[in-house]
C-alpha cells in the first residue's frame, strides 16, 4: 500500500466525482512518491476524453486545454495547484495520439518502466505491469517494451532517458542504451523548445554532468550542444588537470553540490566555452587563453539564444561568465567594481567562483582565501548602503563645455573608476576638477 495524501483531498475527490470515472495517479507523481519525495507535479489519467472532461470540469475549476489534441488538459485546483489530466492512450506516436479504455494499455505506451506505474484511487494499490517499482529500487532505467518503438514514437525520449537515467543516478539498461546510440540522431526532429526544456531539467538534476557527458557517448553533442564540440579533448595549461570539456563538467558538478540555482548551473557549464577560440601559445611555449571570458560570454549568449532561453536569463548567465575571471584577491576597490558590474547577481557570481575553484588548489587553501574575500565584502556592504552614483552627470560636464558624445562618456567612465578606487573624492567640486583634467 502506498499513501498519497493528494487522493484524500476534497478537491481531488470532487474532480473524480465530476468526471464520473476513476482518475488514476500516474507517472512522475507515483515515481516521486515511491522515492519518498513530496508529490508536487500531479499527473493523472482517466478514460474520459479530454474535450468531455473540459466540459464537465470547467464550470467548477479553471481548466487549461494544454494539449487537448493529445488528450491533455490542466485542471487548476485551489489547494493542490495544477493537475495534469490525460485520456488513456494506446502506444502510439506523439504526432498521432490514439486513445484507450484501460489504464493497463495506457501504461504500455509510456516511455520507461519507472514512469509506467499507476495508483488506484480506491484500493490505493499500485498497478505496475512492467515492474517499475523494482527498477526504482534498483536504480535502473528500462524502456517499456521494445525501446526502439518507444524512442521512434517520440525522439524527445532520448533526452528524457539521459535525465531519468544518468542525471538522476540510474544506470541505463543495455538494450535501451544501444537504442539511444542507434537512434540518437533522430533528436534533430525534436523542437528546440523541447530540447531546451529537457536540458534545463537535466542541469537541475542530481548528476547533470553525467548526462551532458553522455551526449558525447551517444554521439549527439553536435546536435544538442554544438558549441562544446571544440572543447572536447582541448588541452588546457599548468593550472588545470582536465581538458576544457571535462573541466566544464567538473565545475557543473561542483555547482550542483552548492546550489539549485539554474543561472549558476548553466554558467558553470558554459564558463570556459571561450577557451578554444581564445587559445594562443606564448614565447615561452605555454598555452594561454587571454580574454576567454569575453569570448565565452558571446558564445554563451548565442547558444542560449539558439536554444530560445529568455532574454533576462541569457543576460544573467552571460554576465556571470564575462566576469568569472575576476579574482577574489581584488581589494576593496575590486569588490566595489564587482558590486557595480554584477548588481543583484553578485551572490551568484560568488557561487560560480566556488564551483570554479582552481583545480590545482586544495579545498582548505581556497576556503581560507574565500573567507578573507567574504570579510572584505561585508565591510564594503556596510559602507555602501546604496548603489554607487557619482556626484556629477552629463549636464554638469556640458556646463564645463564638454559636448555630449564618446568623449563625455569616456570622462564619466574615468570619473566612476576614480570614485570606486577612492570613494572620498565623490564630491561635485572635486569631480569637476578631475573632469577638466581629463578633458584636456
Amino acid at each position: 500500500m502506498v499513501d498519497f495524501s493528494v487522493l484524500e483531498s476534497s478537491e481531488f475527490k470532487q474532480l473524480r466525482k465530476l468526471l464520473g470515472a476513476k482518475v488514476y495517479l500516474v507517472g512522475g507523481a507515483v515515481r516521486e512518491g515511491l522515492l519518498g519525495r513530496t508529490v508536487e507535479d500531479i499527473d493523472c489519467a482517466s478514460a474520459v476524453h479530454a474535450d468531455e472532461a473540459l466540459k464537465k470540469l470547467e464550470p467548477h475549476f479553471r481548466v487549461i486545454p494544454t494539449g487537448i489534441e493529445h488528450g491533455t488538459i490542466r485542471v487548476m485546483l485551489p489547494n493542490l495547484g495544477g493537475v495534469e489530466l490525460t485520456t488513456f492512450r494506446k502506444p502510439s506516436s506523439r504526432a498521432k495520439s490514439e486513445f484507450s479504455k484501460t489504464i493497463e494499455e495506457d501504461l504500455a505506451g509510456r516511455d520507461f518502466t519507472i514512469n509506467a506505474i499507476a495508483l488506484d484511487p480506491d484500493s490505493k494499490e499500485l498497478i505496475d505491469p512492467f515492474n517499475g517499482a523494482i527498477d526504482i529500487k534498483n536504480k535502473i532505467l528500462r524502456a517499456v517494451g521494445d525501446p526502439n518503438e518507444r524512442i521512434n514514437e517520440d525522439p524527445h525520449r532520448i533526452l528524457r532517458a539521459l535525465r531519468f537515467g544518468y542525471a538522476e543516478g540510474r544506470e541505463i539498461e543495455a538494450l535501451l542504451l544501444k537504442c539511444l546510440k542507434e537512434l540518437g540522431r533522430s533528436i534533430e526532429t525534436v523542437s528546440i523548445e523541447r530540447v531546451r526544456d529537457e536540458l534545463t531539467k537535466i542541469i537541475l538534476c542530481s548528476f547533470p554532468e553525467k548526462a551532458i557527458e553522455a551526449l558525447k557517448e551517444i554521439d549527439i553533442l553536435d546536435l544538442v550542444l554544438p558549441e562544446f564540440l571544440d572543447s572536447v579533448g582541448f588541452e588546457q595549461n599548468d593550472f588545470h588537470t582536465e581538458d576544457v570539456f571535462s573541466h566544464s563538467l567538473t565545475v557543473l558538478g561542483r555547482a550542483r553540490d552548492i546550489t539549485d540555482d539554474k543561472i549558476v548551473r548553466i554558467a558553470a557549464l558554459f564558463h570556459d566555452i571561450g577557451k578554444p577560440k581564445s587559445f594562443s601559445v606564448g614565447d615561452d611555449g605555454r598555452r594561454h587563453f587571454y580574454g576567454h571570458e569575453v569570448f565565452g560570454a558571446e558564445i554563451t549568449e548565442s547558444a542560449l539564444e539558439r536554444l530560445r532561453f529568455g532574454s533576462l536569463e541569457i543576460k544573467r548567465v552571460s554576465r556571470l561568465i564575462k566576469y568569472h575571471m575576476r579574482p577574489i584577491e581584488c581589494g576593496p576597490a575590486g569588490v566595489r567594481r564587482l558590486f557595480r558590474d554584477l548588481e543583484d547577481d553578485f551572490s551568484l557570481w560568488r557561487l560560480l567562483k566556488i564551483a570554479d575553484k582552481p583545480p590545482i588548489e586544495d579545498e582548505e587553501t581556497f576556503l581560507l582565501r574565500l573567507k578573507v574575500f567574504d570579510e572584505m565584502v561585508l565591510k564594503e556592504r556596510e559602507k555602501q548602503k546604496e548603489p554607487l552614483r557619482i556626484a556629477v552627470n552629463g549636464d554638469d560636464l556640458k556646463a564645463l563645455g564638454i559636448s555630449p558624445g564618446p568623449k563625455m562618456g569616456a570622462i564619466l567612465k574615468k570619473l566612476e573608476e576614480e570614485v570606486i578606487e577612492t570613494p572620498e573624492i565623490n564630491e561635485k567640486e572635486k569631480l569637476l576638477e578631475r573632469a577638466k583634467v581629463h578633458a584636456k
